[in-house]
């Protein structure tokens, strides 16, 4: 059916008799433009009083956003999709799982910036760890056993440990003593170089694009 001109609906005024979730039934429902409800007062109906998830009620409302050059409007459109297929698409606990953590690191891979901030503070901790007693006393400069690593080559070494493709040496010539201490800080330097290739690696994903879902 299509309707010339506009269509007033007013969602509060629509019951159902079984489910307050069942009000509306939009999927494949296209429209130019809204009027009288705004973006996100649909973007809350369609969350809120369809029976089930659709992704095409998104995809029409968040094409509407873009029309409208509205762009962070379309990247909440979108991101509340993704959490709408989580919650009522039926997925499978693994796609859940994946699901969730990148909607807390990445926004489901439109707010990237989430892992950039992620791997800045991986970054610091770090530093900070570095700067401990328990660094001071677990390093030494290479070939001299008895000289401790400065305090700005442990900055340095913190930096490059967490920060992947930033290398400045430091690393091969602050070395790990065979110490406790030693041994602290070269498996604590290798679980933040994890963290932070991972990190940079989830950045470079959700910037790309490669873990947005439809």
């Amino acid at each position: 059916m299509v309707i010339k001109g506009g269509l007033y609906l007013d969602a509060s005024q629509i019951k159902s008799s079984s489910d307050a979730s069942h009000r509306l039934e939009v999927d494949g429902l296209t429209y130019q433009h809204l009027s009288v409800t705004s973006w996100d007062a649909w973007l809350g109906l369609l969350r809120d009083a369809t029976p089930s998830y659709a992704a095409q009620p998104y995809r029409q409302l968040a094409a509407i956003t873009i029309a409208a050059g509205h762009d962070s409007e379309t990247r909440m459109v979108l991101m509340a999709q993704r959490r709408d297929q989580l919650a009522r698409a039926g997925l499978k606990w693994r796609d859940r799982a994946w699901g969730r953590f990148t909607g807390f690191i990445l926004g489901y891979g439109y707010q990237p910036w989430r892992a950039l901030i992620a791997l800045l503070a991986v970054t610091l901790a770090t530093v900070v760890l570095m700067l401990l007693p328990v660094a001071d006393h677990g390093l030494y400069v290479k070939d001299q056993p008895l000289q401790r690593c400065s305090t700005s080559d442990r900055i340095v070494l913190g930096v490059d440990t967490a920060l992947p493709l930033i290398t400045t040496g430091v690393g091969g010539t602050c070395l790990p003593r065979d110490t406790r201490n030693g041994q602290i800080i070269a498996v604590a330097g290798v679980a933040c170089q994890i963290l932070g290739w991972g990190f940079a690696t989830l950045f470079v994903a959700g910037f790309t694009g490669a873990v947005r879902k439809t």
